[in-house]
């Protein structure tokens, strides 16, 4: 099964009623766009601009990666080899001259986008909401990838568990984790692997540090693995044998499983996207006389797919969508708890990846 870049295009299209072109520029940062618009896996395509119609995508590459860029292209892409800059221009001018180009104004430098008017199109706007609203459904290839990539991280979660011995450091399991994923097969980490042990749980994005692992902490790590550009995000919670405190810390991790349980089940195509959150808010408010009132400090979940906080336009799951559910409790002092996992929503339910 291949990325259907066609399809792509039509629904980008759909949401971007009287463009004539799109318009994508790589800085030293590449556009998420660029990968969703030409499939490529590899490759940096710094400076490269790529431009797109209803039917094809064109992307200019430099010598330097043009090599790369003909060993991935799939139709309908085509790649244009740059090595003479006035002819490039001249190019360049031809494609915008008079047309109606949309461009992602979340990426695109002003600097670019004046030099962009120097072609006289007939005008420039930005569509990034029409990318976010093609990229928010995901196609049977793309979960397919997505589902490869959260088997990756579950799998991993379970192994990482032998190495978890006292005195070792969150940056060690941090390394050893994503050895464990590009060995499963993960093309990279989705984003840096967090791991926090014992009071660092209590701080959703605590950055892995030198912290030794000791008897009874809790374990806390957010992961993710990458297949063809798709992303999983996944986060488990341990308690590191019994220490202090372990029926406290055991009953943290047990309502945010069963509050994670509860959302998930209520997932479906329609259900507002705060009405999950707030579900959630509630059952963890409420457990134990709501002696964890307030301590749900983040959102329910995110969409995920080529970015892990991927574009998403709707205010409730619709049919097609992938996100996160991902509630959590956080003590300061004592710890934390999230559990996550990557969630495709139909209309009738939803599947876990």
């Amino acid at each position: 099964m291949k990325d259907n870049i066609s399809k792509k295009l039509r629904k980008i299209f759909k949401n971007a009623e009287g463009i004539d072109k799109l318009l994508l520029f790589n800085t030293s940062m590449q556009d998420p766009n660029f990968k969703y618009l030409t499939g490529f896996t590899s490759g940096l395509f710094e400076d490269t601009v790529t431009i797109a119609d209803r039917r094809s995508v064109k992307v200019y590459s430099s010598p330097l990666e043009y090599g790369d860029a003909k060993r991935q292209v799939m139709e309908p892409v085509k790649v244009v080899l740059v090595n003479d800059g006035k002819k490039f221009k001249k190019d360049l001018g031809g494609e915008l001259h008079g047309k109606a180009i949309g461009i992602n104004g979340n990426m695109m430098p002003y600097a670019i986008f004046k030099r962009l008017k120097k072609y006289k199109p007939r005008k420039i706007i930005d569509v990034s909401e029409a990318f976010a609203s093609a990229r928010q459904t995901k196609s049977e290839y793309e979960v397919r990838q997505m589902r490869s990539a959260a088997l990756i991280t579950k799998k991993a979660m379970a192994m990482i568990q032998r190495y978890l011995k006292e005195g070792v450091t969150e940056l060690e399991i941090a390394s050893k984790f994503d050895e464990i994923s590009m060995r499963l097969g993960s093309e990279k980490p989705s984003f840096s692997t967090i791991v926090c042990f014992g009071a660092n749980a209590a701080y959703p994005h605590h950055a892995p540090d030198k912290t030794k692992l000791g008897k009874g902490d809790m374990v806390l790590i957010d992961a993710g693995a990458t297949v063809k550009n798709y992303c999983s995000d996944i986060s488990r919670t341990f308690i590191f044998g019994k220490g202090s405190r372990y029926k406290e810390k055991a009953r943290i991790i047990e309502v945010v499983r069963e509050t994670q349980l509860k959302a998930i089940s209520a997932a479906k195509a329609g259900f507002g996207r705060l009405d999950l959150h707030n579900l959630a808010k509630e059952n963890i408010d409420s457990a134990d006389n709501s002696k964890y009132k307030g301590k749900f400090i983040h959102g329910l979940g995110h969409s995920l797919g080529i970015e892990v906080h991927d574009s998403s336009t709707s205010k409730k799951l619709i049919d097609g969508m992938v996100t996160t559910i991902e509630p959590g409790i956080y003590v300061e002092g004592l710890g934390g708890a999230r559990i996550e996992d990557d969630i495709f929503i139909t209309k009738k339910g939803h599947i876990v990846l």
